[in-house]
């Protein structure tokens, strides 16, 4: 987490297999919200080019004022 100014911002990023990192971003978007924070933009869903099974996942969530 870091901090902009008066914004706390917190980056997110995480690397496994699609089904994974989907179970993990939607318990860390559940307790995220639960504690103020808003999403940013949008999941950006990168493939591993050296693992086709597994993705990386990045997030950028922001506390509301």
């Amino acid at each position: 987490m870091t901090v902009d100014g008066d914004r706390e911002i917190f980056q997110v990023r995480m690397t496994g297999s699609l089904t994974d990192v989907q179970e993990r971003d939607l318990f860390l978007t559940l307790w995220l919200k639960s504690i103020g924070f808003v999403r940013d933009s949008s999941i950006i869903i990168t493939p591993d080019l050296s693992d086709p099974t597994r993705v990386t996942i990045s997030a950028t969530w922001l506390k509301q004022q």
